[in-house]
């Protein structure tokens, strides 16, 4: 009994895959990793990336919209940005933002304005899905190994943001 409720589990499971930072180079990896044959299309569900706008000033989100266009143009999967931030504190990035959104406070309502943003994004597209946050609540590793301060939706004391309410509306 317990291996015929895992297959019926199992069926409802959506697999992922993901390549890590690099949201624009995605159909260079893509092509490359399934013409090797050994993972194929029909291994996964759904295609995620990472979009961090704080490592270039080329992560603009019309270059998110082109490059998850062209995903859902040549593999026809389900795509979903899995993982994303903006700081609330940034006060010596390391990389200049994107021309497109370096108008967005580094501030709770900044996270608000910019995953609404990237939200609009995603569901602009065929087969976009959603978003990730990451990572929301980590705060005791409150830059998430970026050069900013500060991108988690919690204060150092635990207490939620404003932006935290973002997802009930996207």
């Amino acid at each position: 009994m317990p291996f015929i409720a895992w297959e019926q589990a199992e069926s409802s499971y959506r697999f992922v895959l993901r390549r890590n930072r690099n949201w624009d180079t995605q159909n260079y990896w893509y092509t490359n990793v399934l013409k090797q044959g050994t993972l194929v299309s029909s291994d996964f569900d759904m295609m995620g990336v990472s979009f961090y706008p704080f490592y270039s000033a080329s992560a603009t989100l019309s270059a998110l919209k082109t490059s998850l266009t062209n995903m859902a143009s040549a593999w026809g999967k389900e795509l979903a940005v899995v993982e994303t931030n903006w700081p609330t504190s940034c006060p010596s990035p390391k990389y200049a933002f994107p021309s497109d959104i370096k108008s967005i406070p580094f501030s709770a309502a900044g996270q608000t304005t910019f995953i609404t943003n990237v939200a609009s994004v995603v569901s602009s597209v065929s087969r976009g899905v959603g978003l990730f946050y990451w990572e929301p609540a980590w705060i005791h590793n409150a830059g998430l190994g970026s050069s900013c301060a500060d991108n988690t939706m919690f204060s150092q004391s635990g207490q939620a943001l404003s932006s935290l309410s973002v997802f009930q509306r996207i």
